[in-house]
């Protein structure tokens, strides 16, 4: 679960390609807990952590229908691990807009 504050900035507006930098700060809690024989390297089936973090994406919005539809393709970077495990990802989102 996490919670946190999003803010994006696109450097063209009426462009069908758009330069943007996207900057997410957030408060993680994370609860892993393993069943059966399997343990953490500590000895224990279950793992907590709660932690502030933030990532920063530069990247390229592309209008493709209309304005409705987007794709933003971008690379992620932040001084704790993402999803991925590493701390630079390449990502990319689809967004329908109403």
């Amino acid at each position: 679960m996490s919670f946190g504050i999003y803010s994006r900035y696109h450097f063209l507006q009426s462009k069908k390609t758009k330069p943007f930098v996207e900057l997410n700060g957030y408060y993680a809690h994370f609860k892993t807990e393993l069943y059966g024989t399997a343990q953490f390297p500590d000895g224990s089936n279950e793992t907590k952590s709660n932690r502030f973090s933030y990532y920063m994406a530069p990247g390229i919005s592309i209008n493709l229908y209309k304005n409705r539809l987007t794709l933003d393709l971008m690379v992620k970077m932040s001084t704790e691990p993402l999803i991925s495990g590493k701390h630079f990802d390449p990502s990319y989102k689809i967004n329908f807009h109403f």
